[in-house]
């Protein structure tokens, strides 16, 4: 399993190729069930097609959770650059 009851995850894949829309999304864990065979979680919000079809559930397959790095995490942006190397 990628993600865990209550984890916010990014959508980073669909169940069908062209249905891309959903594609970036952030959404909520909520609880697990099996569908067609496959982990699947209810959304906690639905995501809404541009069609206007609900999806409240998503094949866990289909999902990254979105980690808290921890109090030691370090941000890459403030590191400061390497010294300028002159040939």
């Amino acid at each position: 399993m990628r993600c865990k009851v209550g984890d916010l995850a990014i959508v980073v894949g669909i169940n069908q190729d062209r249905e891309t829309w959903a594609i970036g999304r952030i959404v909520q864990c909520v609880s697990l069930y099996e569908f067609e065979g496959y982990q699947c979680w209810l959304l906690k919000e639905p995501l809404i097609s541009p069609l206007g079809i609900e999806y409240v559930g998503i094949y866990d397959g289909a999902l990254r959770p979105i980690c808290d790095p921890g109090d030691d995490a370090k941000d890459e942006m403030l590191r400061p650059l390497p010294n300028e190397v002159t040939a």
